[in-house]
Order: structure tokens, then sequence, then C-alpha cells
């Protein structure tokens, strides 16, 4: 167990000192209805992300967190708090959670590791989080978060590291779209 404990702590901190790059899909499902799929495409170094969806965009530079609807045509800046930093970034939620939680992980026979994550406290509704990341221990596959009456999955299509890229992509500049400053 120990062995497998160190492949996420590793994982983790590859993720602090790397950026992850990836095209993604998210499948939201539910007893009650069909599963929907959304695809986008996702950059994450350390707690900093760049989330494209749909027809929204978010970033996160370490201060403020930026939002984007199309849609709408405004661009919401923010300081978040620590839940919405988790709302947002599964890896970070992961990250936080794996301190609060019974940890169980495994090897698959294609030579993936699955680490699920048991949250001690229930009242906030998660079940569980599964993460599989890649033989190397360096990739994601992906993260699932089972809440009681829902299931999303985060599956990274062809994820890769690099180094830092220059901060500013962590930023967004809508010079057209309405601003909606909640700082």
């Amino acid at each position: 167990m120990t062995l497998l404990l160190s492949v996420l702590t590793s994982f983790l901190l590859s993720l602090e000192q790397n950026v992850l790059s990836s095209e993604c899909v998210l499948s939201i499902s539910s007893e009650e209805s069909q599963p929907f799929s959304y695809p986008g495409s996702v950059v994450l170094e350390g707690d900093k992300f760049l989330l494209s969806m749909l027809d929204i965009e978010a970033a996160y530079d370490g201060s403020t967190l930026y939002v984007y609807s199309e849609d709408t045509e405004e661009l919401t800046l923010s300081n978040p708090t620590e839940e919405e930093l988790m709302q947002t970034n599964p890896l970070h939620f992961a990250k936080a959670l794996a301190e609060v939680s019974r940890v169980e992980e495994k090897i698959l026979a294609t030579g993936n590791r699955v680490v699920t994550l048991y949250p001690n406290d229930l009242s906030a509704g998660i079940v569980r989080v599964t993460l599989t990341i890649d033989k190397e221990g360096k990739l994601p596959v992906s993260i699932e978060i089972k809440e009681a009456d829902k299931t999303s999955r985060l599956t990274f299509l062809e994820p890769s590291l690099s180094s830092a890229p220059s901060a500013n992509i962590y930023q967004l500049n809508k010079p057209n779209a309405f601003l909606n400053d909640l700082r």
C-alpha cells in the first residue's frame, strides 16, 4: 500500500511542477436521465487552470477567477473561496479530499493506477472520488465524482505534461465583454 500511496503523492506533486494540457470530455449521468457529455479542453498547473467547455471559459491565475460566457458576452472576475476552486478544478478537489478521506489504490491489468477516495464526512453529498492515472503514474486518465444522485466523470483525451507556460494563459482578456468585477 505504501508504494501505491507514493504514486498518488508523486502524481499530485508532478501537477504542481508541470503543466497538464488535454482535450477532455465531461460526462454527467444520473439514474433519472440519460448521460450528457460535453467536450472541452483544460490546462492545469497546480491550483492555476484554464478550462473551456460549451460556451464558457474559466481561468484562475492564483488569485482571480475569470469566468467568461460567450452567450451573454460577460466576463466575471472574483476572488474565489476554497469551495469555489474545488468546484471548478477537479484535481484540486481530489488533492484536498485526499487529506480527509480513506484512500484505496489498486493497479489494473492495463497497468493504470486507480485511486479511490472515500470522504470521512459525507455531509457534502460526495460518496467517492475515483482518479485513474496512467501506468507511469504521471498523467490522469479520468476523474469521477460520485454523489448520491449523480456521477460526473472528466475523461482526459491524450493528456500531456510540459514546462510552465506564460502566466497570462491563466487570465482571460475579453475587451468587448461586459465586465462584472466582484473582487
